[in-house]
């Protein structure tokens, strides 16, 4: 999730908030619709942010003969609540949320959804934003398919072309078998041909 961890909860697709709200009877109900939802759970975690990271500044301002009553009070009242997850401006963001415990997240979103519904909540935003696995099939055929030849003709033959470019080859041997003189004579090919090369002995 390293780009989708900064990614806007306001900006998650609404597909993720269709059909959330179930087992409700009321027929005028405010989030009925996807995005109307959308807007109010982001507002619930702008609000609940900013109330704990208010409540945390106002901890660490009391001075340390109260520290051991606070810490008592701010471990069971916060609990699931990491202070580096809150800011000024609130949880807005998809890292912050996926990071609160399911205890913190009911809470913040209460009466909004129930336990079952922040747990539904918290699947859908996973999968759309968790990257697809892909095996290393996929991987190995979405490599670049070009290659440096080493102009030794069996050796070019055996790795099909020559040292493919783009990943990591290591050459092993035992000593004075030549490996050194291989990657001299691949930075000679890949300055002919117009690459850079790096040879560190």
């Amino acid at each position: 999730m390293s780009n989708s961890s900064h990614r806007s909860i306001a900006r998650i697709p609404l597909h993720a908030f269709q059909d959330l709200l179930v087992h409700r009877d009321d027929d005028d109900d405010p989030y009925s619709s996807p995005s109307d939802l959308r807007d109010a759970i982001c507002r619930k975690l702008v609000e609940f942010g900013r109330n704990m990271s208010s409540s945390n500044n106002n901890n660490n301002n009391n001075g340390n003969s109260n520290s051991n009553n606070n810490d008592k009070s701010n471990s069971s009242s916060h609990a699931g609540v990491q202070s580096s997850l809150t800011s000024d401006q609130g949880i807005t963001t998809v890292g912050q949320l996926v990071r609160l415990a399911p205890t913190a997240l009911l809470r913040a979103l209460d009466p909004l959804l129930t336990n079952d519904e922040c747990n539904e909540l918290m699947k859908r935003i996973s999968h759309i934003c968790t990257p697809k696995p892909k095996t290393a099939r996929i991987l190995y055929s979405q490599l670049n398919n070009q290659f440096i030849p080493l102009d030794v003709d069996g050796i070019d033959q055996c790795l099909r072309g020559g040292v493919r470019i783009g990943v990591l080859t290591e050459i092993v041997g035992r000593a004075g078998i030549g490996k050194t003189q291989m990657a001299m004579q691949l930075c000679v090919v890949a300055a002919r041909l117009g690459y850079g090369s790096i040879f560190i002995d």
